[in-house]
């Protein structure tokens, strides 16, 4: 588990966010952190996500998004983007890692977080599966 030490410039909102998701994988192999840009970044290693050559949401990857679309629902200013990779050592499908990636965001949405925060979804060449929070503007 990262310490999320803030390297970016991540707006208040989002700092206690950090603190609920950090405090509810502590001793996972879930990392929540800051990236450089002050987005959130929320990354779950791949054999956690989806079992090999498949698109569907391992349930530990969805108890994961259950609290990230808890933390998007209590922040509203915020969109969320979804990279997924295809499987490890295998040749690149970037087909099947578009599809987990929509997958996942479909998830999300499904957890009462409205559609037109889903900024996008998108393959990855490598890694776990990644969320990431961006804070639009302070809260009111």
């Amino acid at each position: 588990m990262s310490t999320g030490s803030a390297r970016g410039k991540p707006l208040p909102s989002l700092a206690p966010e950090r603190r609920y998701l950090a405090e509810r994988f502590a001793g996972t192999p879930v990392t929540i952190d800051f990236d450089d840009t002050g987005a959130l970044v929320v990354d779950v290693p791949l054999k956690f996500a989806f079992d090999s050559g498949r698109d569907q949401v391992k349930p530990a990857l969805k108890k994961v998004l259950d609290y990230v679309a808890t933390s998007l629902r209590r922040v509203t200013a915020t969109t969320f983007t979804v990279q997924a990779p295809p499987d490890a050592n295998a040749k690149p499908d970037t087909a099947l890692a578009e599809r987990r990636a929509k997958a996942v965001s479909t998830y999300v949405v499904s957890r009462a977080v409205p559609v037109q925060r889903a900024a996008g979804a998108s393959a990855a060449t490598s890694g776990g599966v990644r969320v990431l929070i961006v804070a639009d503007k302070p809260q009111p």
